[in-house]
């Protein structure tokens, strides 16, 4: 999900939105705060996207850190892959912690939840890597949520494009049964019938469950 590179490209935006909104006393390191979901449903995500933040951190800090050549610390937060959890995670570590900005949350609920609740009411900047809702295009965050990834109907569009281009005819559609998956199933199935392709099944499937077997039997028609 958070690649080093990446990583390091949020940091750097954020070490830039640091000028205009205030930086930390000369005597104190730049926190930036790490909204992970560590637990929860996301949490296999959460760890190894946090290994990505660490790591650019590492590589940052080893070329003289950031601005007048502070150190970079990483402070983390557990979002539990819930908007709840994810809101107290980030006001403790704005207002407990005293971070300069805010990397995440994955989930989208998580990050709009927290964007309303904590980033737009303290004016720390957040950026996201991986919440794709088309809600956060027109939030009212004051500006001070950002996204590095495309939202769902713009991914659905380019894959159901992608796969026209390639050939293909008839397509079948398995899905999660949540927000994303639902929003990424509708604009592939649109994109890919308006470019003359045939759906011949959509099934969506709960995640977590020991079988999956008469959903793929349904898809396979």
């Amino acid at each position: 999900m958070f690649s080093p590179s990446r990583s390091a490209v949020f940091i750097a935006l954020i070490a830039a939105a640091l000028v205009g909104f205030g930086t930390p006393s000369l005597a104190q390191n730049v926190k930036i705060g790490a909204l992970m979901p560590l637990t929860g449903p996301l949490a296999r995500y959460g760890n190894s996207s946090l290994n990505g933040v660490n790591l650019a951190a590492i590589h940052i800090n080893a070329q003289g850190g950031l601005l007048d050549g502070r150190t970079l610390e990483i402070v983390v937060g557990d979002t539990e892959t819930n908007p709840q959890s994810g809101v107290e995670a980030a006001r403790q570590l704005v207002r407990g912690q005293g971070v300069s900005g805010l990397i995440g949350a994955l989930a989208s609920d998580v990050s709009i939840s927290v964007a309303t609740a904590v980033s737009a009411v303290d004016g720390v900047v957040q950026i996201t890597g991986a919440s794709t809702s088309p809600m956060i295009t027109n939030l009212a965050d004051n500006d001070f949520l950002f996204r590095t990834t495309p939202h769902t109907v713009v991914q659905g569009q380019v894959m159901g494009g992608l796969l026209r281009e390639r050939g293909f005819q008839k397509l079948a559609i398995l899905y999660v049964d949540n927000d994303y998956g639902r929003g990424l199933a509708n604009a592939v199935q649109e994109t890919f019938g308006e470019l003359g392709g045939v759906i011949t099944a959509r099934v969506a499937y709960e995640p977590n469950r020991p079988s999956y077997v008469d959903e793929i039997q349904e898809v396979a028609g």
